[in-house]
């Protein structure tokens, strides 16, 4: 059974959207595990930044990493930010999957994907973060809780 948790946040900047993102940890302690889907500049890497910037990590060392699959980042955890952007639906899905797994098994490991939407649905409690726009500079972040 899923228990969904839902908050529905409107961000006007790309510095309020950094600021949502360090406040998540806060907001929602013992995620492990954060998968932030939405259209191309809809500011889910922002999102990121902030999320890593909160867990001790500065911001501008946040790097989509759209064609290595995965960064990581280095604080009191060991932070894995992928990037599903440019996955193919083939064997990569499996040993993508299987390396989340992996991680995700590790003490104080964090994991953030975006285009988390191309993968199969994890089973693994996450918060699930979907940005849109509203209008040409706010933004809709609706985040679900989902154990």
């Amino acid at each position: 059974m899923h228990r969904s948790n839902a908050q529905n946040i409107i961000s006007t900047s790309e510095n309020e959207t950094l600021k949502i993102g360090e406040s998540l940890l806060s907001l929602f302690p013992n995620t492990s595990l954060f998968l932030l889907n939405g259209n191309l500049g809809s500011g889910k890497t922002v999102l990121t930044k902030g999320i890593v910037g909160g867990l001790g990590v500065e911001s501008h060392v946040v790097k989509s990493p759209t064609y290595a699959f995965y960064n990581v980042y280095e604080a009191n955890n060991n932070i894995y930010h992928f990037d599903l952007y440019k996955l193919t639906p083939n064997k990569q899905h499996h040993d993508i999957l299987l390396e989340i797994d992996e991680i995700l098994d590790q003490e104080n490991s964090i994991v953030i994907i975006e285009w988390a939407n191309r993968l199969p649905r994890l089973n693994t409690p996450h918060l699930n973060i979907d940005i849109t726009f509203e209008g040409e500079s706010s933004r809709l972040i609706q985040i679900n809780k989902n154990d």
